[in-house]
């Protein structure tokens, strides 16, 4: 390498290690530019063996369309990553949901900013790995939850070490160390009152009204409901057996843990209002799997459509605090410990979960006032003349 005088420039020549040629003003202040290029370039090279050009690779971009689904930049790297994937997609190798999972961070992430500058406006060169920790990470981490951030960051790193095996980098600059999970205070659940729950079932759409009242009763996670068929549900012993949920991208699979392979006891005005709607199902959702909480065309529902057209609509309509699917779940577990007043173990089975410590965990704090209540009915029990 060398800096190389002409009439009107200073040429810094890095073609021998792959920098190619910059020029710069025949001042002291181009020269010294000229040679800070050359350190730039040798000290890159020196420490991964390689230096890139970044003036020779493509622009990150992103994979936005116009009003006739045409890439507005179709020439930038997430669309050339993305087309690869919908590739992969069609040949099976992965599910169009986790390409436009993938599509999604990468827009995101097109979005932050460098130097005053969106990302997509950055050649894929000019990604250091100090620019990634320092500047990108950061930011990336800030926008919402640490496991959503988490799993955008390795979408982009994948995406990096497509660009090193299309060999428009030499080597994938996103190899960093994340930033520690924060410790933060659990946040304790908050009972839900029967009144509540009542109310919203009561003010539920009659599509949703059968799956949130399930829901409650029963104590069964979304993935666990979206995926019961009839079979599941034994009409003489009263109860419902859980040996499958539907997963991420619609795979059906067994439930979250082995200890949530269970039987629940069904109440009797739910036992009746199942069996209602086992007789009164539309004939074009009974098609196998036969389910029992289909979609509209007898396919396999999402949760998304539990949450946003379900719940939070019956929610607003019962004048209620909007509350998650998973509340639900909750609600049941309240009242195993409240109403019914079973032991830790007993609510552990029933709930699904993989241990009594996980259960303590997560309703330590309602455990104590449960068992005062317990104690309280046992001793009046006595004092008014009860057995004990």
């Amino acid at each position: 390498m060398r800096i190389r005088s002409t009439k009107l420039r200073h040429v810094a020549d890095a073609r021998s290690l792959g920098g190619g040629e910059k020029h710069y003003p025949k001042t002291a202040a181009g020269k010294r530019a000229a040679k800070l290029y050359l350190n730039k370039v040798q000290a890159e090279f020196d420490q991964k063996g390689v230096f890139t050009n970044a003036a020779m690779t493509p622009l990150l971009g992103t994979a936005e369309k116009d009003e006739h689904g045409d890439y507005l930049d179709p020439q930038c790297a997430v669309v050339a990553y993305i087309t690869h994937e919908d590739g992969r997609a069609r040949r099976g190798e992965l599910s169009q949901a986790h390409v436009d999972n993938k599509l999604n961070a990468l827009n995101t992430i097109a979005n932050l900013k460098y130097a005053g500058k969106r990302l997509s406006q950055m050649r894929l060169g000019d990604f250091r790995a100090g620019v990634i920790k320092n500047d990108v990470i950061p930011q990336l981490f800030d926008t919402g939850a640490y496991m959503t951030a988490q799993k955008k960051f390795s979408i982009f790193k994948h995406f990096m070490q497509w660009a090193v095996e299309s060999e428009i980098l030499m080597a994938n600059p996103a190899l960093v160390r994340l930033p520690k999970k924060p410790q933060v205070q659990d946040r304790a659940v908050d009972r839900i009152s029967k009144a509540a729950i009542n109310s919203i079932i009561a003010n539920a759409a009659p599509r949703y009204r059968l799956l949130i009242k399930t829901a409650a009763w029963t104590g069964m996670r979304a993935g666990e409901q979206l995926a019961l068929t009839w079979n599941d549900i034994d009409f003489d012993e009263k109860v419902i057996r859980i040996n499958k949920a539907i997963k991420k991208g619609g795979i059906i699979g067994l439930p979250k843990t082995r200890q949530s392979l269970r039987t629940i006891d069904i109440e009797a005005s739910l036992l009746a209002d199942l069996r209602e709607w086992k007789l009164a199902q539309p004939i074009e959702q009974r098609r196998f799997p036969y389910l029992v909480f289909p979609s509209a065309t007898g396919g396999y529902d999402n949760t998304s459509n539990l949450r946003n057209r379900g719940l939070h609509p019956a929610c607003e309509a019962a004048g209620v605090e909007r509350i998650r699917w998973h509340d639900l779940r909750h609600f049941f577990a309240s009242v195993l410990l409240f109403d019914v007043q079973l032991g830790d173990q007993i609510v552990a089975n029933l709930m699904g979960h993989h241990s009594i410590s996980f259960t303590a965990s997560q309703y330590g704090h309602w455990m104590p006032e449960a068992r005062r209540k317990s104690d309280i009915g046992n001793k009046l029990k006595i004092a008014l003349g009860g057995n004990e």
